[in-house]
């Protein structure tokens, strides 16, 4: 499920206004696939450490925007990283806003530059005064490719140790039955130098992993060195995964994808550093998509497709998930304690529930006109020994054998 968006009439001066950019505005999300354009913005965010997002005019009526790939934005050909277009990004100097961007097609190999309007740019990792971001797993590169190569270089060792199926003892071998072992035909050769103008061929035998072999009287098998190494493997890895999430803030069971234990339920508190920072996180995105959300609407003003001045006094407020472990049964409670108080209004309510308030008030206010409100359905004057389940209710009315 993607974030809640809430428009809401600072002026108050026209319903018929509010609901009129209400119906554009659930289409726009519509048509631009908006829940998984905002699932794809928090991977980006912190795989490429910034995101591009391009808005685009459309004969429809509505403005369609996506994502810039972060290597398509790119200086001028003859124009270097240090000049006024570096990396891609028109700023004529520092602390001058933004005025262009330089996007390269990979499919055309054409250039073209975007004014600043038509894209909006979010970055991560940097200060304001920089113009390109920083990928959040650029500080634990080497330790996640680590952790990556570790388990295979186990793995493919373990499979060259299982491959032999013994090492042979000759000392005890009879001197015919070693030559006659030196004579053999292998499945292959190689070529020795004995000395300075000699070679000697020594035979070959490939072995395949788990084949059986008769021992020779008079020798003895002797079985691989047995390499057990998972345990230090496995310290090694909670070494780097612990690296890792003290580099990138957040709880070590992330990284392990262990969800055991007391980890999940004390990371994802009210109060737990983990949430405070996914909750700023949060914020930061909620902004990038209130501004491509503004920023569409004003075109369609421009283009004629609201009224003019109807976007006037609108405020478009985006709100993501909680990423705080629920007691919904606590949380109603607090709700509520707030809402008789007079400091939580009907509308966050709603919102905290996970629900879209203008649905629900559209449908409360259809029951109530069609006769099917819950307060008509419920008996006024319930009987108090009337049993509350259905079983209780059979119970009361099967005979009781005495």
């Amino acid at each position: 499920m993607g974030p809640v968006v809430t428009v809401t009439d600072l002026k108050g001066t026209s319903e018929r206004r509010l609901s009129l950019i209400r119906d554009y505005l659930n289409t726009l999300l519509k048509v631009n696939q908006f829940g998984h354009y905002c699932r794809e913005l928090g991977r980006r965010y912190h795989r490429d450490g910034e995101v591009f997002t391009r808005i685009k005019l459309n004969q429809d009526g509505y403005c369609r925007f996506y994502y810039l790939e972060p290597f398509s934005i790119r200086p001028p050909v003859m124009e270097s990283n240090f000049g006024p277009f570096g990396w891609g990004v028109l700023r004529p100097k520092i602390g001058d806003p933004v005025e262009a961007y330089n996007y390269y097609d990979l499919d055309t190999h054409d250039e073209q530059v975007i004014k600043e309007p038509f894209v909006v740019h979010l970055k991560n990792n940097v200060d304001m005064n920089v113009k390109r971001g920083m990928p959040t797993f650029w500080a634990c590169f080497e330790e996640i490719n680590a952790m990556q190569k570790l388990p295979v270089v186990a793995a493919e060792g373990e499979k060259v140790r299982s491959s032999l199926a013994y090492f042979r003892e000759w000392a005890l071998g009879a001197p015919g039955e070693l030559q006659q072992l030196n004579s053999m035909e292998g499945d292959t050769s190689a070529s020795i130098p004995a000395s300075s103008f000699n070679l000697t061929s020594i035979p070959h035998v490939n072995v395949e992993a788990g084949r059986v072999e008769d021992v020779p009287q008079g020798m003895q098998a002797k079985p691989p060195p047995v390499v057990n190494n998972a345990e230090e493997l496995r310290i090694i890895c909670e070494l780097l995964a612990e690296v890792i999430a003290c580099r990138i803030q957040i709880p070590l069971w992330m990284i392990k994808a262990a969800s055991t234990g007391m980890s999940y339920a004390s990371a994802l508190t009210f109060e737990s550093p983990a949430t405070k920072n996914i909750e700023v996180e949060q914020s930061v995105q909620a902004e990038h998509v209130e501004e491509v959300i503004d920023r569409c609407l004003e075109a369609a003003e421009e283009q004629g497709s609201l009224p003019e001045g109807a976007t006037d006094g609108i405020e478009v407020n985006v709100t993501f998930r909680s990423p705080v472990a629920r007691n919904a049964k606590d949380e109603n409670e607090v709700y509520e304690k707030q809402a008789a108080a007079g400091i939580l209004s009907k509308k966050t309510w709603t919102i905290k529930a996970d629900l879209d308030y203008d649905e629900e008030q559209a449908n409360i206010a259809e029951e109530v006109a069609d006769g099917k409100d819950v307060e008509k359905v419920l008996d006024p004057n319930p009987d108090p020994d009337q049993p509350k389940t259905a079983s209780g209710q059979m119970k009361r009315e099967l005979p009781i054998e005495r």
